[in-house]
């Protein structure tokens, strides 16, 4: 079973938010709560880093604070997959 991470290892401010950012180094497999769900990690993820926790397409919205901070690249915020903890 992967660990689970607490929201304090996740840095998630708005539910429109399709993005995270980790406030700990968190290994590939690992769960991380975000809102309500959860997000198993396909790779490793340094801190600071931004994570996707939904998919983004390129050329979509990348949300964070509720606002549109970008739009997604090819190279950019890999979507990691998510998985449902309740």
């Amino acid at each position: 079973m992967a660990e689970l991470h607490a929201p304090s290892n996740v840095v998630y401010l708005h539910p429109s938010d399709n993005i995270c950012v980790l406030a700990a180094a968190i290994c590939a497999g690992a769960v991380i709560a975000v809102g309500e769900q959860g997000v198993r990690l396909r790779e490793d993820v340094p801190m600071g880093h931004k994570v996707a926790v939904a998919p983004i397409r390129k050329g979509e919205p990348v949300r964070k604070y509720g606002q549109i901070i970008g739009w997604r690249r090819p190279t950019s915020c890999p979507v990691i997959g998510s998985t449902s903890t309740t």
